[in-house]
């Protein structure tokens, strides 16, 4: 399965997410030049201060709460995602592992 998250054109934000049939709070905290995520499942916090690259997996290690990958996609290259081209530029996208 692979699921496309919208997220908003701001620096800072905070949002949830139904992925495998939990709800996922994701939050996003923009530092100097780039951009760390918060995430919790269940309202368990799962990591945080994870960097966000392109193509790095912000499920940073196995769990028993939330399998699979979440990742920023570079639809034009290979540069660490920058909010002004969320959803243009860079996709949030979450593959379970059944892909």
């Amino acid at each position: 399965m692979i699921q496309t998250i919208a997220i908003d054109k701001q620096p800072n934000q905070s949002f949830t997410v139904q992925i495998e049939n939990k709800k996922v709070e994701l939050s996003f905290v923009t530092r100097g030049l780039f951009l760390y995520a918060n995430i919790k499942v269940e309202n368990e916090p799962l990591f945080n201060g994870v960097l966000c690259l392109n193509g790095n997996n912000l499920i940073q290690y196995p769990n028993t709460k939330i399998k699979g990958k979440l990742y920023f996609k570079d639809t034009q290259g290979s540069e660490a995602p920058v909010y002004a081209g969320f959803n243009d530029r860079w996709i949030l996208v979450y593959e379970g592992d059944d892909v």
